[in-house]
């Protein structure tokens, strides 16, 4: 894989701008990880009801911050969206839906790496938006427990989405490559509530909701 910075992928998330690609070894510029956005039960948004998202790191200045909607499964084939791709694996999985803004630009992640122009998140976690990547993965051999398609992208400016978490629509916590690729999506957010609450039980007993913000990158 080429070495390019996490921004590569928040890049096609949000068109920001360019960045060396070297950031990406000294981690310096953004200093966070990805992390999870877990929507609270009495999340209002119809679109973000139950929803978990993978937030991608971004520049202290950056206008947007980005995200994509794990655990949401369409009724849409591979094979309804990749006409185009010869010789596709799988064809009968579905697509995910990755967020409502330019839902019709697909994104894959796969816990191996997808090869040049693939961006690695963190472990073995490798994303790409570019398309030639895509048909190329989609058509050799790869494992359906590994790797997704997800159209679309969640987003928003760095005071909107910390305000929204100040405000408790979202709780914030570290992010797990294996609940990305879970079999039974909808237990994904239903077990990261349940840990936010018995974390929220903790916190009430002792140092208060700051501490569940420590997972959070700058905004």
């Amino acid at each position: 894989m080429k070495s390019r910075s996490l921004l590569i992928i928040t890049l096609a998330l949000i068109g920001s701008v360019i960045v060396p690609s070297h950031a990406i070894a000294q981690g310096e510029q953004f200093g966070d990880k990805p992390y999870f956005l877990v929507a609270r039960d009495d999340m209002s948004d119809p679109t973000f009801q139950q929803t978990v998202i993978l937030m991608i790191p971004a520049p202290p200045q950056a206008a947007i911050v980005a995200g994509v909607i794990i655990n949401k499964p369409t009724k849409a084939r591979l094979d309804q969206l990749f006409t185009q791709v010869p010789h596709l694996n799988h064809p009968e999985q579905t697509v995910y839906f990755g967020g409502p803004v330019e839902y019709e630009t697909p994104l894959l992640m796969e816990r191996e790496d997808p090869g040049s122009d693939s961006t690695r998140l963190m472990g073995d976690l490798y994303a790409t938006a570019d398309m030639n990547v895509i048909m190329k993965t989609l058509s050799h051999e790869w494992s359906v427990k590994d790797c997704r398609i997800y159209f679309g992208r969640a987003q928003w400016t760095p005071d909107q989405l910390r305000g929204e978490i100040v405000q408790g629509a979202w709780d914030v916590a570290p992010a797990k490559p294996e609940l990305i690729f879970a079999d039974d999506p909808d237990r994904t957010w239903r077990s990261l509530v349940k840990e936010s609450h018995e974390r929220q039980v903790r916190l009430d007993e002792g140092a208060g909701r700051s501490f569940e913000l420590a997972f959070a990158p700058r905004l």
